[in-house]
């Protein structure tokens, strides 16, 4: 009988930044939605010169020039990281994460010029979106 793959066990941290077809599936989608809002976006942008590598899963411009970073995460509310506040709290985990994004990148796009950053939270299982990105369809610029 073949060995079976170890199941990884997922994390707050591990099951919010996997890379994975899923993933490239929601960015698509979501640079999709930045079309139809008239905002031209590039997904997987080059980086920002020294940010040792780092850079947002999509840059986006409006019509007036203003550059907007985001960045996708998956947070697995079921994580022992957000639990348990995640059993009581409606959309805990998609929060938590949203601000660990703004916490890295605010450090980072500060020196960068003048760049907004919104991270997309979604939490694994229900598909729950996080607050900001929500309040940019909402109010496209």
């Amino acid at each position: 009988m073949a060995p079976q793959p170890k199941k990884q066990q997922a994390t707050g941290r591990c099951a919010s930044s996997l890379k994975n077809g899923k993933t490239t599936a929601q960015s698509n989608a979501i640079a999709r939605a930045f079309m139809q809002l008239n905002r031209r976006a590039t997904q997987e942008p080059s980086g920002f010169p020294g940010a040792g590598g780092k850079r947002g899963d999509i840059l986006s411009f409006d019509k007036s020039g203003d550059y907007t970073v985001f960045d996708l995460v998956f947070a697995a509310p079921a994580a022992s990281s957000y639990q348990p506040q995640a059993a009581k709290v409606n959309l805990y985990a998609a929060s938590q994460a949203e601000q660990r994004k703004i916490k890295k990148y605010q450090a980072i796009l500060r020196d960068q010029g003048d760049f907004k950053f919104v991270p997309i939270a979604i939490e694994a299982g229900s598909g729950a979106w996080g607050s900001k990105f929500p309040e940019v369809l909402q109010h496209p610029a």
